[in-house]
């Protein structure tokens, strides 16, 4: 009998030795897709879970070509990390920008090849008709400034959940006029109505003259005039025709230039 009982006091030890740490034996790990498409949203998410759980024993590794986050802890740590990205990691919701430009005019039509120049040559000698959507900031700029013509000059539709940028060419046949549209950032109200975009930039870079064709045509710079724009921050409501400008770039043009902005929140995907 006390050769059994020494056997069993000798190979309780060996059994405790051969188990993990108690710390490992209460570790789960779990994968967890993510579902945002943006990887700088999916990083931002990732340190945003570890800073608001410190000193848990939380283990969170973010396998981007996977899409997956590894949670690795004490199940109710794991718990409270998943409660937190089901939380934050939700898709970023879409605004549609469209941006209508607008050549507006006080005097007579100028001769042919001397307006402002637009998709197809001279706008005022063919010009585009205005959308329909525009009607109501059309007649409320032709109160304020008393503008007798107005013609569309281009449009561009951008959507974005975050920052974009679009370049365009106004062209004519020896002067052209490039712009630049930026979306900077954009945060969209609890009601989804209202956009704000802390940095938006419209700029206008206006080339002119047969000599800078001939310098560009040659490979030398071609010859420009000082741009112009718009550099600040927009609030915008949704079915609101926010209206920008004015500018005014050729002083033997009488045209002025207008930015006509709409903006909508799309439905989540």
């Amino acid at each position: 009998m006390n050769k059994l009982r020494t056997a069993a006091l000798l190979l309780t030890p060996c059994l405790l030795w051969g188990q993990p740490p108690k710390e490992q034996r209460d570790t789960i790990t779990l994968p967890y897709e993510i579902k945002t498409q943006d990887l700088d949203r999916a990083r931002a998410i990732h340190g945003l879970v570890q800073e608001l759980m410190p000193n848990t024993r939380l283990s969170i590794v973010w396998n981007a070509p996977m899409g997956l986050f590894v949670l690795s802890g004490p199940p109710d740590v794991v718990d409270r990390a998943l409660a937190l990205l089901k939380k934050y990691d939700v898709p970023a919701r879409h605004v549609e920008f469209t941006a209508y430009l607008i050549s507006a005019r006080k005097a007579a039509a100028p001769q042919a090849g001397r307006g402002m120049p637009g998709r197809g040559g001279n706008l005022e000698t063919s010009p585009t008709p205005i959308p329909q959507v525009l009607t109501p900031a059309i007649e409320e700029m032709k109160r304020t400034f008393n503008y007798e013509r107005f013609s569309l000059l281009d449009v561009n539709t951008t959507q974005t959940s975050g920052h974009a940028e679009f370049e365009g060419l106004l062209d004519g046949a020896v002067r052209s006029t490039y712009y630049r549209l930026s979306y900077g950032g954009l945060s969209i109200s609890a009601d989804g109505k209202t956009i704000t975009v802390p940095h938006f930039e419209f700029k206008l870079t206006y080339r002119s003259g047969m000599d800078g064709v001939l310098k560009s045509l040659r490979g030398g710079p071609a010859t420009e005039a000082p741009s112009t724009g718009i550099e600040n921050e927009i609030v915008i409501h949704e079915g609101e025709r926010l209206v920008l400008g004015r500018m005014h770039f050729n002083g033997s043009d009488p045209s002025d230039l207008f930015l006509i902005l709409t903006a909508k929140v799309l439905p989540v995907p």
